[in-house]
């Protein structure tokens, strides 16, 4: 299973092939870092530095909070259309009817993390604000979070791992920083939403029982 992350994830029951090389219609431009390996087009070359910036620190918050190293060094691509990104993970999924839904940007697992280029970000995203640095970094902090799990996971892309999906995924909200006070106030907005329905459902079927 494969999460394709914004800042929900998309699980699915499929396998994939994560450690496939990255579609050869792009161009890439390539910088070597200790640590990761990062791919780019011609037209991300401007924003290249802020996404190298963001993947450091979000690698620090990460081993920072787990109080220990990534296992090894991983891949960042940088997809500079939402075709070339859909293009890439139908043949991760192997299934080409797959399109990314707009608040998709981003999918983090053990060897590699794709994230679309944030000037596409402005143009059809509608869920992630691309001038917001700081949800960005919490967002690239995120997928790095998957990152370290995928390589400390003998599962490495979480293959069959849909029950874990709520576990996998809060660590990932939570050591990102993103669990803040209006996340908090949303979740416990919805929970008293499922709760009065939850009741009035309760309610209805004893009512319809007295019928019976």
């Amino acid at each position: 299973m494969r999460k394709v992350y914004v800042t929900l994830l998309l699980w699915s029951c499929c396998s994939i092939c994560f450690g496939q090389k990255a579609s050869s219609r792009i161009d890439w431009i390539k910088n070597d870092y200790p640590s990761f390996d990062i791919f780019y087009s011609a037209q991300d070359s401007s924003i290249s530095p802020l996404i190298i910036e963001m993947i450091n620190e979000g690698q620090k918050q990460v081993t920072d909070f787990f109080e220990h190293p990534f296992k090894h060094k991983f891949s960042v691509y940088v997809f500079p259309s939402r075709h070339d990104l859909d293009l890439q993970w139908q043949h991760d999924y192997g299934d080409t009817s797959i399109h990314s839904e707009c608040w998709m940007v981003a999918s983090g697992v053990g060897d590699v993390l794709q994230i679309l280029s944030q000037q596409v970000w402005k143009n059809e995203e509608y869920e992630h604000n691309a001038d917001d640095t700081a949800a960005m970094q919490k967002l690239a902090t995120h997928e790095l979070v998957h990152v370290y799990q995928g390589q400390y996971n003998p599962i490495h892309d979480f293959t069959g791992l849909d029950s874990l999906a709520w576990f996998i995924e809060g660590v990932a909200v939570y050591a990102s920083g993103q669990l803040n006070k209006t996340r908090m106030q949303q979740v416990k907005f919805k929970l008293l939403c499922f709760l009065i329905q939850s009741q009035a459902f309760c309610m209805f079927a004893r009512n319809l029982k007295s019928f019976a």
